[in-house]
C-alpha cells in the first residue's frame, strides 16, 4: 500500500485503523481526520510523508488534529531549518550569536565544519506560540 484514498471518508462507521509496518505507506489522506477513529496505528511506515513521522510520534490526537487542519486547507510548522552560508569571516557565527542573545566582547571562534543550534522564538499567544529554528552555521565557503 503506498496510499490511503481519499474515498476512506466513506467508511464512517470505521473506529480502528492499523496500518503498523506498511513500509511502502507514503500518504494517507487527510479525510481520515474526518473520521471518528478511536485508534490509527502508523509504527513502521517508514515511507510515511503525509503525515509527517514528526507529527505521528506525538500520538493519536494530534494526528488526527494535522489531518483534520489539512482538510480544512491550514495547518501551522512550528519547526524549521536556518542555514547560515557565506564566505569566510562574513559574520554568520556573530549573527548567530547575536539571535541566541549570546553578546561577548571576545570575538568568536572560527566555525570547523558546521555547528547546529536551537534557537526558539516566543510568541504572543501563549505558552504553545513558540517556533523553533534549527540554525546551522557552516563554515566559510
Amino acid at each position: 500500500i503506498k496510499y490511503i484514498p481519499d474515498e476512506i471518508k466513506s467508511l464512517t462507521n470505521l473506529e480502528w485503523l492499523n496500518l503498523n509496518y506498511c513500509i511502502e505507506l507514503e500518504t494517507l489522506s487527510p479525510q481520515v481526520g474526518l473520521l471518528r477513529l478511536k485508534e490509527l496505528n502508523l509504527n513502521g511506515c517508514y515511507s510515511l510523508k503525509t503525515p509527517p513521522n514528526e507529527i505521528v510520534r506525538r500520538g493519536h490526537d494530534k494526528t488526527m488534529a494535522f489531518l483534520q487542519r489539512l482538510v480544512s486547507g491550514s495547518t501551522s510548522c512550528k519547526r524549521t531549518k536556518l542555514m547560515m552560508v557565506g564566505l569566510g569571516g562574513a559574520g554568520k557565527t556573530s549573527l548567530v550569536r547575536a539571535f541566541l542573545a549570546h553578546s561577548s566582547e571576545t570575538p568568536p571562534e572560527v566555525t570547523d565544519g558546521i555547528e547546529i543550534k536551537k534557537w526558539e522564538v516566543r510568541g504572543d499567544s501563549g505558552e504553545d506560540d513558540v517556533l523553533e529554528f534549527s540554525v546551522w552555521d557552516f563554515a566559510g565557503m
